[in-house]
């Protein structure tokens, strides 16, 4: 998992940080995965499963994005956002969450469908 995530976040737009994650203990797995913003799949996959590690991907505008194993799918993975940093959204009702992707072992295909699935749009440069 670690040479994938390493490998996506080259291939992702900006610069991007790979932290690999060890969730032998349970508390440190936690404080990853409770900012976890999907509802659905992924958030299914990180409750229901036992997930012994991960990866963090960071970006310096404070997004993250979390890399997971695909249970029962040998070198496939999954890829959600965490909560964006240093904003509150506790209080707020939120109406839509970027869901988690499943994703195979290839960075190059999985940056593309990252960037058009879970990260914002961006404006070429020059363009108002």
């Amino acid at each position: 998992m670690s040479r994938f995530a390493t490998a996506l976040a080259t291939r992702l737009p900006g610069e991007w940080i790979s932290s690999d994650l060890d969730w032998s203990d349970q508390a440190e797995r936690r404080q990853v995965t409770d900012f976890l913003w999907d509802h659905a799949a992924m958030d299914h996959v990180v409750f229901t499963y036992h997930l012994t590690r991960g990866a963090l991907l960071t970006a310096g505008d404070f997004t993250q994005l979390l890399v997971i194993n695909r249970p029962a799918r040998p070198s496939q993975f999954f890829v959600g956002a965490l909560t964006p940093l240093g904003i509150d959204i506790s209080n707020r009702e939120v109406p839509q969450t970027p869901h988690g992707i499943a994703v195979t072992s290839h960075p190059a295909k999985t940056a593309h469908r990252v960037s058009s699935r879970l990260l914002p749009p961006t404006t070429p440069r020059g363009t108002p």
